[in-house]
């Protein structure tokens, strides 16, 4: 009798074994599904970001600031015409939407919150995660005649004082171009008290976020301080973000929209092909033309 059940508790056994080894591979199916499935809809919602539509409603020159961005383009940027993108991210930042930025390097990125910084009448804020790209930015602002700030810890307390004074109380004059890290704008407590103030008076006319791609882990160059940046939305609502990079997979724009809080915001990509950059093979004709590589 004992023989029979344990015969028979055996074979219960084997066969919730055998139920127990399928359900794990269902779930392995479906776990597999549903991450396929979750990639297919950050590649439809960026797709839907991508809308050739809002690209043709922001590149005319008919927008109540037109005549003022051209005449500022050559009057201090000494430039005759825009590049490929830049007047669609320019109206679309001046129409106070949510936007990334894609443009090779040299592709003109920065002019794209430099330009409206000048047409409005506030502050622009300018995240970038160096010194050295700030201080790089500054020099080729002052050669143009353009008056723009940075605060950082190593900045001396008068100019401290005037910037704080400036976005705390509403002190003339109005500073256009405000740079700082994201250290900076993380750590600084006193800084985000002056800028919520500066909000509040109607003064902080932009965000703009330099090497966009910074804010995502899935990026080559994550830095854990632009972690911080997903506040920004919450403690500036009304306030126009334009993130800008030159490198960023579709994943990376996702995670970037989702982390910003932008999620669905516009996406603007200029070409990143270089006409006056080509390959060229030259196939020697005998073999002792052939370099002998040292390896």
């Amino acid at each position: 009798m004992n023989e029979d059940l344990g015969a028979e508790i055996k074979k219960y056994d084997l066969e919730i074994q055998s139920i127990e080894s399928e359900i794990a591979k269902l779930r392995q199916k479906l776990n597999k599904l549903k991450t396929k499935k979750n990639e297919l809809e950050k590649q439809h919602n960026l797709v839907k970001s991508f809308d050739k539509t809002a690209e043709d409603l922001y590149k005319g020159t008919d927008f109540p600031w037109s005549a003022n961005l051209t005449a500022l383009l050559r009057e201090k940027f000494k430039l005759e015409e825009f590049r490929p993108t830049q007047l669609v991210a320019l109206n679309a930042t001046l129409s106070k939407k949510d936007l990334l930025l894609l443009m090779p390097t040299g592709g003109g990125k920065s002019l794209c919150y430099q330009l409206p910084a000048l047409v409005g009448k506030g502050t622009t804020l300018v995240v970038s995660p160096l010194l050295s790209l700030i201080e790089d930015q500054q020099i080729a602002l002052r050669k143009l005649g353009i008056v723009s700030k940075s605060i950082n810890s190593s900045t001396p307390k008068e100019i401290k004082k005037e910037i704080n004074d400036y976005l705390s109380k509403g002190t003339k004059p109005v500073i256009k171009l405000l740079y700082v890290t994201p250290e900076w704008l993380s750590k600084s407590k006193l800084f985000k008290s002056y800028l919520q103030k500066c909000y509040a008076m109607g003064n902080l006319e932009r965000i703009a976020i330099d090497e966009v791609h910074c804010c995502s882990q899935w990026g080559h160059d994550f830095r854990p301080d632009y972690q911080f940046l997903s506040l920004l939305k919450d403690m500036f609502p009304n306030v126009p973000i334009i993130g800008l990079t030159a490198t960023a997979t579709l994943s990376v724009l996702f995670d970037v929209q989702n982390m910003l809080n932008i999620k669905g915001c516009l996406i603007f990509r200029s070409s990143f092909n270089r006409p006056n950059l080509f390959y060229k093979v030259n196939i020697p004709d005998c073999y002792k033309c052939y370099i002998r590589m040292p390896f």
